[in-house]
């Protein structure tokens, strides 16, 4: 589920990139592009943390499949 929602986000943050975002002088820059380069910054830090939650939780990774609960086989019920 963690997986998904980082790909998602990771999605909305390409709709705010501003590129050569560091190379705008403060002075001509305006308040659309300072709010589309916020918003992609907070995208960005959303990402990352919904990939880490999913690397740490669940069990797509390799290293994560032995915290899965081994099921055991169980007799067959029988009437």
């Amino acid at each position: 589920m963690y997986l998904v929602l980082s790909i998602i986000f990771g999605c909305l943050a390409a709709f705010f990139y501003v590129p050569n975002f560091l190379d705008i002088p403060f002075g001509v820059m305006t308040a659309r592009m300072l709010f589309e380069q916020l918003a992609f910054f907070f995208a960005v830090l959303v990402v990352l943390a919904t990939f880490a939650r999913s690397v740490e939780k669940e069990s797509v990774w390799p290293w994560n499949r032995r915290r899965m609960p081994i099921r055991e086989p169980r007799p067959a019920d029988r009437d």
